[in-house]
This record gives C-alpha cells, structure tokens and sequence, in this order.
C-alpha cells in the first residue's frame, strides 16, 4: 500500500472540512454532538516542529482527539520516525490526564475511549518491534551501548564524596587518588530501624554498631533477624489451617493465607507472615500437601484455578438474572419514571432492580442495549412521544435540593471561620 498517499489525502480532506461535518459523518449519534459546550480539538502540525515546521495557519490542522491518534500512526507508517510514536503517547496522555477539563465533561463517548485503549495497545507493539529493529535492542544497539561502557567506572571524589559519573578507568585523577569507585568507605548492613539492608559510610557503622545497625555479610538463616524457626506448635496450628480451609477436598490458597494470618502469624509472629514462609520451610505448597496426606490419610487436590459449586452458583445468579431485562422492561420504567417530559438514568436502574429483584448498573444496559440517548429515540418512535434524556438537566425539585445543600455547606463554612 501507498501509505504517503494515503497520508496526503486525509491531510487534503482534514483541510477541506471542519471537525464537525466529519463527526456528523461518521457518527451522527456521539455523545460530544449533543452536549451544549465545544467540541474538544486539537491543532496537527504537518510538518513537525522538530523538523523546523512553524505555527503558521498553512501548517496547522484543526483535528478530533482520534484523528490526530490516527494521523500520527499514519505517519509512523510513512516515515518510521520514533518522534511519531512519542506524539501518539503524548496525545493519550493529555487526554486521559485530570487537567484535561474537556475530557472529564464532553468526552466520554465510548467511542472515543476504544480509540484510547487501541492507541495504548498500537504503542505496545511499535516500540517492541521499533527496539528490536531499529533502537538498542538490536545487534548495532547492543553493541554501541557495551562499547559505550567499556572501560569505564562511576567515580566520586575521595574528600567531598560528591559522585562525578562513569569515567575511564586510565583517567589521570584515577590514577592519582583523587576520585574513587563510588563505593568506597562505604559498607552494606542491617538497619534495625527501618528492617533492611542499607548501604552506609563505615565510620558510621563502627560508631552505631549493635545499636542502629548489624552487620550484613553473614545475615543468612539463623543469623538474620527476620529468622521464624517452624516448631510443632506452629506446624500443627497449620495443618489446622489446611483443614479449615477445604472446599470439595480442594486446597484454597486464598483462604489458607487468611487463616495462617489469623492463628499463626498474630500468635507467634506479631501478625508478620506470609506464603514465602511455606515456601522456605516446606519447598512448595504441594511438598505441604504431601506431608499432611501422609499424616492425616488423606487424598486433599490442590488445583490452581479450582472454583467449588458454591462459587459457580454464586456467580451464575448474578449473570443469569441480568440476561432476563428487555427492552420492554426498561420502556415500562420510562412511562414510570417520567418527570417534565425528562428521564434519568438513576431513576431507570432503581425502576428495573425493584421490579425484577436484581443487582444492575447503568454500564450493563449500555453495553448490551446501547446508550440512553438512543434507547429514548427508539422509546419516541414506537409510542409517538417525546421525551428527552440530558443529564445535565434539573428538575424543580432537584433545583430546590440542590440550593439547600449548597446554603447548608455555605453556612458551616461560615462557622467554621467565626
């Protein structure tokens, strides 16, 4: 294909046409054209500034958020230059950003969010193939980056220990002492305090030793201070646990973790453990099983994606009622939930979940019916009425509410000032 082409003439239609007429085209039903502010926009340079374009009108394009994700993934394609796939991250970036206010009001279409997480996935897979091809995941890349550190060390200097960067190893300050390996008088160990290995000056260290830190060079096992010996009493308390824990002779791991916390890490360990400690003590969690099996004669299963019937049922409720609404269903709560010739959403959900006894949110009916916007069209054309959704809109008692709230929040403001 003729990407260059291509490229040149959707530049040519974007010129000839205003962001408006192309929405309308495309999709007459977007939520952005239906909302009484701007349209969001944002201006496409077509020559790009890094290559010495200008800010003059011949230059510039007026474009949809998604058009511009498109154009720059057009120019990828043509050109192949990284500052392309920077500009697709940056666009995604501002528009998912809180300071966009734009975004927050007007933009959330779910158009224009699919357009938003396609972009994430576009960059995902050009910046893999772009290293490996052409950046320093290729053989030429490679190359140039351990040439580029042969030789070379990170130096500091010896009296003020201010770290200089990676210098050659024959440099003459180097050689003459003044700069050293920026580990010099410097030693690793065990900061009782905050519980980890730190790296500090080794003066320091002989002047606080024992007190604030222990020595780190022989910390493993015993020596360390995070050691938990496993005695009888514990491995029982957590063979109790396996126990408590079974559902159709299936080990749960989530619900033995709850319960090694729960008796074994608050009785003999201030509530500090975790599966590393299985790990450590026992190789695995099958090695576990294995040993309670042959104590307890048992036959306990541990599958890692295991659900019991319980779950299974638990789960299919929730899905099962959900596929019973109709379109009839949430008509009916249109011609109930009716106020000055307006219908609101939460009104809608409050109608269906009292009439069919249902767990429901407002992203189930528009994934499966659409949005409201369109339901209500479709709502006037069959009855021949005319009813409008705007969530924007306030009803008079809404209104009344609403200056209450305010004049409330106004008042402790006041008192809290005096």
């Amino acid at each position: 294909m003729n990407y260059k082409k291509i490229y040149e003439e959707f530049l040519k239609y974007f010129k000839n046409s205003s962001p408006i007429e192309r929405l309308k085209k495309r999709n007459p039903k977007d939520k952005r054209l239906y909302n009484n502010e701007k349209i969001y926009t944002e201006k496409h340079h077509i020559l790009p500034k890094s290559l010495g374009g200008n800010n003059n009108d011949e230059n510039l394009v007026e474009l949809l958020p998604e058009e511009h994700l498109f154009i720059h993934q057009l120019r990828y394609k043509v050109f192949n230059k990284r500052e392309d796939m920077l500009a697709v991250r940056f666009i995604l970036n501002g528009l998912i950003g809180e300071k966009n206010i734009y975004v927050k009001k007007s933009l959330k279409s779910l158009i224009l969010n699919k357009k938003i997480l396609q972009g994430y996935a576009w960059i995902k897979t050009h910046s893999y193939n772009f290293r490996k091809n052409i950046g320093w995941h290729s053989e030429e890349g490679l190359k140039n980056i351990s040439n580029a550190s042969k030789n070379k060390i990170v130096v500091k200097d010896k009296k003020t220990n201010i770290i200089i960067g990676k210098v050659n190893v024959n440099h003459q300050k180097i050689l003459s002492g003044e700069w050293v390996h920026h580990t010099y008088g410097t030693i690793n160990v065990f900061d009782i305090e905050k519980n980890k290995i730190v790296r500090i000056d080794k003066n320091e260290y002989l002047k606080n030793k024992g007190k604030k830190y222990l020595s780190a060079i022989n910390n493993k096992g015993k020596n360390n201070p995070n050691y938990k010996v496993l005695t009888k009493e514990i491995e029982n308390e957590i063979f109790k646990c396996i126990s408590k824990t079974l559902e159709e002779n299936h080990f749960i791991q989530s619900h033995f973790l709850k319960c090694l916390k729960e008796n074994v890490g608050n009785k003999f360990f201030n509530g500090k453990i975790s599966m590393v400690f299985i790990k450590n003590k026992y190789g695995n969690v099958i090695n576990l099983l294995e040993k309670y099996n042959k104590i307890t004669n048992s036959n306990i299963i541990f599958e890692k994606y295991f659900v019991s019937k319980k779950r299974r049922d638990a789960y299919s409720k929730k899905y099962k009622i959900k596929k019973n609404i109709t379109k009839n269903d949430i008509f009916y709560c249109f011609d109930k939930c009716e106020k000055e010739k307006h219908i609101f959403a939460k009104d809608i959900i409050e109608c269906l979940k009292n009439k069919l006894n249902i767990k429901l949110n407002n992203k189930y009916i528009r994934n499966n019916f659409g949005e409201y916007y369109e339901l209500v069209d479709e709502y006037n054309k069959i009855f021949n009425k005319n009813l409008i959704y705007n969530p924007k809109y306030l009803t008079k008692e809404m209104k009344k509410s609403k200056s209450k709230k305010i004049s409330e929040s106004n008042k402790k403001k006041e008192f809290k000032k005096c």
